[in-house]
């Protein structure tokens, strides 16, 4: 009798499959286009600019239609934040009334979930945040920073900064994923694809799965 594989599960190799290629896929593509607009693939930056406007689609608040044209203007190609000498440009202006335009003729419970698929694809690899006693030290941000600067053989100020702050979030998790493993060879870093296992594994023993 051949040994058991995972691959044997149904929709396990399919489950791999996916998360390779949505791994992969910010490596070679510099855009991509999301509710018919051309957008960047989330960043650290991206993600910093939505909390500080507070935009539902990265907490947990509820989303309605009005937030879409906010969401793709800060992802778009052509953003420029607000005070920007570029922003007072006539072309950049242009371009971004054009997108929020655009964005306000969408259908809203389509780009909602447009936008919310997007949004998971950038967190696929994001480390589960763990409750603290305490309180941290520094930003989330700075702590990236510094430990992809430091392992990578660079401080992560200037032009370093930059890049990583540009970096698109599916790449800076991959990097956070690494850096873990090297300094912990026998860490378990767990896949979404292994969901699939979990989940017939569960089914197998008559358990609940959640």
């Amino acid at each position: 009798m051949p040994a058991f594989s995972y691959y044997d599960i149904p929709g396990y190799k399919e489950a791999v499959d996916r998360e390779a290629s949505l791994r992969m896929n910010d490596f070679v593509r510099d855009h991509q286009i999301l509710c018919g607009l051309k957008v960047k693939p989330m960043t650290l930056r991206h993600l910093l600019l939505l909390e500080a406007v507070e935009s539902p689609f990265v907490s947990n608040a509820d989303v309605e239609a009005v937030h879409v044209p906010q969401f793709l203007w800060i992802v778009s190609v052509d953003f420029e934040p607000m005070g920007s000498r570029r922003l007072r440009n006539l072309r950049v202006r242009r371009k971004r009334k054009s997108v929020i335009r655009r964005s306000r003729r969408l259908r809203a419970l389509q780009a909602i979930s447009d936008i919310q698929s997007y949004v998971e694809t950038a967190f696929w690899d994001a480390p589960q945040g763990k409750q603290r006693d305490k309180a941290p030290y520094a930003s989330w941000v700075a702590m990236i920073t510094h430990q992809i600067g430091k392992s990578y053989g660079a401080l992560p100020a200037g032009g370093m900064l930059q890049q990583i702050m540009d970096m698109p979030l599916t790449i800076v998790w991959q990097l956070v994923r690494c850096i873990h493993k090297e300094a912990d060879p026998d860490a378990l870093l767990d896949n979404r694809s292994s969901m699939v296992v979990h989940e017939y594994l569960a089914r197998q023993n008559g358990e609940e799965w959640p």
